[in-house]
């Protein structure tokens, strides 16, 4: 059958039904047919223009949260050139339900650019439609990105007294949040076992970040040793994916004779000052599509 005998038949057709569907096809575990409108879905406002549709058959079990998310591209062929013309809906993934069984353009194409000879699309009075489609398990994980920079109170002062006194072991600051996250500093006074004795070893430890589908943090931040005379101080910025509870930092942050060099400014009375601000941070979250 022609296109033009097609469009003259359900132009014609008892009760205005203007439309054409495709056999039934399968996709995903799931029944699907294209609505085609050669004369336009007038209804929806498609006059002048093909309109074409996906559908899903049979979608009375699937309520709007547990509905079915697809992403598709509506394909229309250039027999001349024989090439495909893809056009995809924004954005991309649409959610298919008992209360929305129909996604697809209404105006997908005006019907002069379809017929222009030049065009492609109908040749001999034939044409092909087509879709590219992708059904998206319930099990396929989104993933949403938030960044902030400059979070409020996004810097942390530590001050360590009787430094003179402190072991080999390490040392924790009080815990602190930073965007709904718990952080702290962890110091090793003498150094880590890979700088024991020549370093001052710095840290900052994350708390319960989620991960295995959970989520993951990135933090751009800078560590710092305070200069308590000559406002130089010593800092080194850590730029790092954080996720579970784990900890980036510095075996070698400053050599403990640059520290306890009075000249530097570092130490004075017995006590050190250790700062960390965070520049920005980024948050991956990971959720079950629904």
């Amino acid at each position: 059958m022609s296109f033009s005998d097609l469009s003259d038949i359900l132009r014609q057709k008892p009760g205005g039904a203007e439309r054409y569907e495709s056999p039934q096809f399968e996709s995903g575990g799931h029944k699907w047919k294209l609505s085609l409108y050669p004369n336009g879905d007038a209804q929806s406002g498609g006059d002048g223009h093909i309109s074409l549709y996906l559908n899903m058959v049979e979608a009375a079990d699937h309520s709007y949260g547990s509905g079915v998310g697809v992403t598709y591209k509506m394909l229309v062929w250039d027999r001349i050139r024989d090439e495909r013309c893809g056009i995809e809906p924004h954005p991309t993934m649409r959610k298919f339900h008992s209360l929305k069984k129909r996604w697809g353009f209404t105006r997908l194409m005006s019907l002069a650019t379809f017929k222009d000879a030049q065009s492609g699309y109908l040749v001999d009075d034939c044409c092909l439609f087509g879709i590219e489609m992708n059904v998206v398990s319930p099990d396929v994980q989104l993933r949403s990105l938030s960044i902030v920079k400059e979070p409020d109170h996004g810097t942390f002062k530590w001050k360590l007294d009787k430094f003179s006194t402190l072991g080999e072991e390490s040392y924790d600051s009080d815990p602190f949040m930073v965007e709904a996250q718990q952080w702290n500093l962890c110091v090793f006074p003498n150094g880590d076992s890979r700088q024991k004795g020549s370093c001052l070893s710095l840290f900052l430890s994350a708390h319960d970040v989620k991960c295995h589908g959970g989520s993951k943090v990135y933090v751009d931040a800078t560590l710092r040793l305070k200069d308590q005379h000559f406002s130089k101080d010593h800092e080194i910025s850590l730029r790092r994916w954080f996720h579970g509870s784990g900890r980036w930092g510095w075996p070698a942050f400053v050599l403990l004779t640059d520290l306890k060099d009075k000249a530097r400014g570092f130490l004075m009375d017995d006590s050190l000052v250790l700062e960390v601000t965070f520049n920005a941070i980024s948050t991956i979250s990971y959720t079950k599509a629904e």
